[in-house]
């Protein structure tokens, strides 16, 4: 078992920081903020969405749980504000930097590589939009007895 349940969250933003050359920063959970987003777009966030475990949930014992990691990608585009399609065309590219970047890949050896699944909806506003990739791998939970 993992020692620390957030450990996979440095290894992503290591790896995104090294693959998505577009973005002008990356960050986690900690240095999130829209402020932070919007002042230095394109800018690509990895936060923990939670996991999933199977129905037994292990009874008690050793468990494969499913960690689901979201990537949001958010940037800022003032060129045909209203549309917001000047906004969508910059973020596209950044979006296959990450598929590609994290699609198969494990954050550590107690990781499985990821697998891309369903995503958030997108936000926009006028000359600002969002987007967010969802991905999950696994890794063993289990209590001290197990």
């Amino acid at each position: 078992m993992i020692a620390d349940w957030l450990e996979a969250e440095e290894p992503i933003i290591a790896r995104l920081r090294d693959k998505v050359p577009g973005a002008r920063t990356v960050i986690g959970m900690s240095e999130f903020s829209r402020a932070h987003i919007e002042q230095n777009a394109p800018a690509v966030v990895v936060m923990y969405d939670g996991d999933r475990l199977p129905d037994s949930a292990g009874e008690g014992q050793a468990v494969l749980a499913a960690q689901r990691w979201v990537v949001i990608v958010g940037v800022r585009n003032v060129r045909d504000a209203a549309a917001g399609g000047a906004a969508r065309r910059e973020a596209g590219p950044l979006l296959t930097a990450v598929i590609k970047a994290l699609s198969g890949w494990a954050p550590g050896q107690m990781f499985t590589g990821f697998v891309r699944v369903t995503s958030p909806r997108a936000g926009y506003e006028p000359g600002f939009a969002w987007f967010g990739l969802a991905f999950e791998t696994r890794t063993i939970s289990m209590g001290d007895d197990a």
